[in-house]
């Protein structure tokens, strides 16, 4: 089952590569919140170990 709409052209959007992209940022999003950061080296096995920091207000921590 694919996941999309047609426009007013007839043309076919998926919506996956969305779904995709949210799933990982809120992922990204929750470890940040609770380790302060994410190691992208760690993720993708990559040597160079480029580290992610995505930061939040204490409003924006609120449970």
């Amino acid at each position: 089952m694919e996941l999309g709409y047609k426009d007013h052209d007839g043309r076919t959007h998926e919506f996956d590569f969305a779904i995709n992209l949210f799933t990982d940022l809120a992922a990204l999003m929750l470890e940040c919140s609770v380790n302060g950061s994410v190691s992208l080296g760690e993720l993708l096995n990559d040597e160079k170990g480029n580290i992610v920091r995505i930061t939040f207000t204490k409003e924006e921590k609120k449970p």
